[in-house]
């Protein structure tokens, strides 16, 4: 018998939470359907499993998954029953990182470390290519530069 991998045991988790919550899982684009996904898509990443594996498990592209994260603070005001929705992710989510080795738990937490680097990076070269910035907003980009090089050191 086959290995499960952490994509195959994860689409277990969110099976079980789509049970739970009694919404048919599905491609859909349903209300209750994307209010699922996207509630168990969050939950998933603000455990550290990474937006490439949640969107492996989800179904969706990895830039969906950075959607969801953006959309979360207006969903929990805007759409009813979000909250419930996101807590019950939540707790299934909660279990599974109860279950994994802190080995798994660390390894997430590298890939996450490497991803926000690069994204450090670009942000920190678009910021050097602007030719002429404002004046009054000099300083200001030079103090915070020196902040996130800090950071890096």
């Amino acid at each position: 018998m086959k290995n499960k991998t952490s994509v195959d045991v994860l689409k277990e988790v969110r099976d079980n939470y789509y049970h739970e919550i009694n919404i048919a899982r599905g491609d859909g684009q349903t209300t209750p359907q994307v209010k699922a996904r996207a509630a168990f898509a969050v939950a998933l990443m603000s455990i550290g499993v990474i937006q490439e594996t949640t969107a492996k498990v989800v179904g969706r592209d990895r830039s969906t998954m950075s959607h969801y994260s953006r959309m979360h603070r207006d969903n929990l005001v805007f759409w009813p029953d979000y909250k419930m929705i996101f807590d019950t992710a939540l707790k299934f989510t909660s279990e599974f990182d109860a279950r994994q080795d802190n080995e798994s738990k660390l390894l997430n937490l590298l890939r996450q470390e490497a991803i926000l680097e690069r994204r450090k990076a670009r942000l920190l070269k678009e910021m050097d290519l602007h030719l002429e910035p404002p004046k009054e907003n000099l300083l200001q980009r030079e103090e915070l530069k020196a902040l996130l090089m800090a950071d890096i050191k």
